[in-house]
């Protein structure tokens, strides 16, 4: 099964070896919604649906081992839903059968016992109200105002109120040996300062400022673990959600980048997550079975970290994560850019997480905005997550132009070794050298986070003239089996 989310409201699944769609659903959230689609989706009236991507674990529940798919819906809604995937689809003639394997499918997908199982939302869908309708002016958002068709009841607990636009995707995992307690790991995502409009009755008269938490989601129940009710913590430690509050009083803080789980080596049990805010503030969380978070601040870059990190283990000890600040589809200035609203560069980062503190090894301070009227946002800008092979951590970051006849964009690849040194030998001289360019790569476009498999390298982009993939690495290697190994770059092409 293929499993994506649409913004025509659906989630679905295509069987991969026919490509017909057998099953979807529509998340009870986004059916008032659905009346949008009829007006048409014009470019800065663009209504988003499940507009996240879905992550599938293998989790024990109740003792038994089940496939447990979990969706957001970000800029759609503020709704995490789990279904039970396990063998979905299993059990039909091959793809090679040609319309009886579609007509098993389809008998099998029509058979409740045997389709996909709805498990749960957070919130919980009977905490939405569809009845309530909001046109608000919020300038950050896209076509800068949003629109509410539903949100939550007044009954609906703190915890609920807490969640903002599900950006984040979620990180899952046993948090005991015994795999009894599993969690979704998650942020809360962006939400704008709307909480005390009237239109939205639920929020208040006393309204939770949502989109700053991180929830530790019982994947039994799909509420915070042992703190089911809410409200989030804050400060030292709290239990089952813990909000970050606010320090930049020129945007609203949030945690909206996919978090970054760990445990020990040799162990199956999720003991510290990792995550940026976008007050800049770069954490690790302490977590137990009991749902307790305790945090502990690495680094404060200062500026807004919206996407991932990468881990990189070195040793069994030592742990390196790389992240970058700002972001390519948002303005450089504030809310969406630098600490300061002066749209100052953003940067590529590596920090060591020492317990109770961080080190930072990694620092590259990108091309600043040019300023012109014609491209306020052209700057040089992180795009997504890093991503690490070996001891090299690699970034893709894009240049819009800031010419007047918007030219296209460049996109640059930067490959680090985790201690901050330029990863390959750029100048030609046979070895490492201090004064070595950590750029590998350059093409034209906007560019996606990069991929590796099988020893390469790959990135794709967005240009005036299509997509494309540009490919790193050696063109006559491939075939190399699994496992994370070092990329070679000993050529690159494009592809087109």
């Amino acid at each position: 099964m293929i499993f994506f989310g649409a913004n025509d409201g659906m989630i679905h699944a295509v069987d991969a070896r026919t490509g017909y769609e057998v099953w979807a659903f529509i998340p009870y959230n986004l059916l008032p919604k659905l009346r949008a689609l009829l007006d048409g989706q014009g470019v800065e009236n663009f209504e988003y649906f499940v507009d996240s991507s879905p992550k599938i674990a293998e989790v024990k529940l109740n003792g038994t081992w089940r496939s447990l798919l979990i969706i957001g819906q970000a800029y759609g809604g503020t709704f995490y839903q789990a279904f039970d995937v396990t063998e979905a689809g299993m059990g039909v003639p091959p793809a090679d059968d040609g319309l009886a394997a579609v007509s098993a499918l389809s008998a099998q997908f029509d058979s409740p016992a045997e389709s996909i199982q709805f498990n749960w939302a957070f919130p919980n869908y009977s905490s939405f109200d569809p009845n309530i309708f909001a046109n608000i002016l919020v300038p950050e958002f896209p076509g800068g105002r949003v629109r509410f068709y539903g949100d939550l009841k007044i009954t609906a607990t703190d915890a609920e109120r807490s969640v903002g636009y599900t950006f984040s995707d979620p990180a899952v995992g046993a948090l005991d040996s015994a795999r009894t307690v599993n969690a979704a790991i998650t942020g809360s995502g962006y939400f704008p300062p709307v909480e005390t409009e009237p239109a939205l009755l639920g929020r208040a008269p006393s309204p939770v400022r949502a989109g700053r938490s991180l929830y530790l989601i019982d994947l039994s129940t799909g509420k915070p673990i042992a703190n089911p009710n809410g409200p989030c913590g804050s400060g030292a430690t709290a239990t089952g959600c813990l909000d970050l509050g606010d320090v930049n009083n020129q945007r609203k803080n949030a945690l909206q980048a996919d978090v970054t789980a760990a445990g020990d080596v040799n162990s199956n049990v999720v003991t510290t997550a990792y995550a940026g805010d976008i007050d800049g503030r770069y954490r690790r969380f302490n977590l137990n079975s009991t749902g307790q978070i305790s945090q502990v601040l690495l680094h404060d870059a200062q500026q807004p970290v919206y996407s991932s990190s990468a881990l990189l283990f070195v040793g069994t000890t030592q742990r390196y994560l790389f992240f970058a600040t700002g972001s390519d589809v948002l303005p450089a200035s504030a809310p969406g850019g630098g600490a300061n609203g002066t749209g100052e560069a953003f940067k590529l980062l590596g920090v060591r997480d020492n317990i109770n503190s961080g080190t930072v090894t990694v620092s590259r301070t990108l091309s600043p905005a040019v300023k012109s009227t014609s491209q306020p946002t052209n700057g040089e800008r992180p795009t997504n997550a890093p991503t690490v092979a070996g001891d090299i951590v690699f970034f893709t970051t894009t240049t819009d132009s800031d010419q007047p006849s918007c030219s296209d964009a460049l996109a640059k690849v930067y490959a680090f070794t985790y201690l901050g040194t330029a990863a390959y030998d750029s100048n030609g001289t046979g070895k490492l050298e201090a004064n070595e360019d950590p750029v590998v790569g350059t093409s034209v476009g906007r560019a996606t986070a990069p991929f590796i498999v099988d020893q390469h390298l790959f990135i794709g982009t967005t240009s005036l003239v299509g997509a494309g993939v540009t490919l790193l690495g050696d063109p006559e290697d491939f075939n190399n089996g699994a496992g994370q190994v070092g990329v070679r770059i000993l050529s690159w092409r494009e592809i087109r």
